[in-house]
Parts: C-alpha cells; structure tokens; sequence
C-alpha cells in the first residue's frame, strides 16, 4: 500500500472516533514524517521518500482532513 492509501484508510476508520490531530516534519533530502493521531490514542506514522510520487498529492490532502 502507498502512504496515501495508507492515510485514507486510517481516516476513513479513525475520523469516527472525533477530531484527528495531524502534523508533519519539515521536509528533509530524505523526506518527511507524517503523523496523524486519533483521541482514542492510536497514531498513524509514515516516513515519505522524496521519490515517492504521491508526495505533492499527500501533503495538499492533509488540510483538507478534519484536525
């Protein structure tokens, strides 16, 4: 799975639970970490590559999910 099928997949389960707390690292040569937490506790975390062409698609994404 990609890190954005990954993500969706963590959103569309966890959002049930209320607000989700997101934030990433600043990018890197060697990418960026992302991190999503639920209130129930459960953390989404992924390293992203710069390679990784769902980068752009990722990182304009994650303001439109609910924080």
């Amino acid at each position: 799975m990609s890190v954005y099928s990954d993500l969706e997949e963590f959103m569309q389960h966890y959002r049930l639970h209320g607000n989700l707390a997101w934030w990433t690292t600043p990018p890197t040569p060697k990418g960026y970490q992302v991190r999503v937490a639920c209130p129930c506790g459960v953390v989404f975390e992924r390293w992203v590559l710069p390679k990784d062409a769902e980068e752009d698609l990722l990182r304009s994404q994650l303001p439109a999910f609910p924080s």
